[in-house]
């Protein structure tokens, strides 16, 4: 199985179909190991945006 935190879309990397290696992301990854996605979407959000806004200021000096 192959699990992405975050679903981004296509996955980039292609498998035979002969393998049949499930492939899950996003909302359906962390509903399966009963965290709330949507709480810990936000939460991700708010981190980015402070982490970005950091190198922004940084870039300014």
């Amino acid at each position: 199985m192959f699990i992405a935190a975050f679903n981004l879309g296509k996955w980039t990397f292609p498998f035979p179909n002969e393998y049949n290696i499930p492939r899950i992301a996003g909302k359906e990854f962390w509903n399966m190991i009963y965290i709330d996605y949507d709480i810990f979407e936000k939460n991700i959000r708010d981190m980015l945006q402070k982490i970005d806004q950091a190198f922004s200021e940084l870039a300014r000096k």
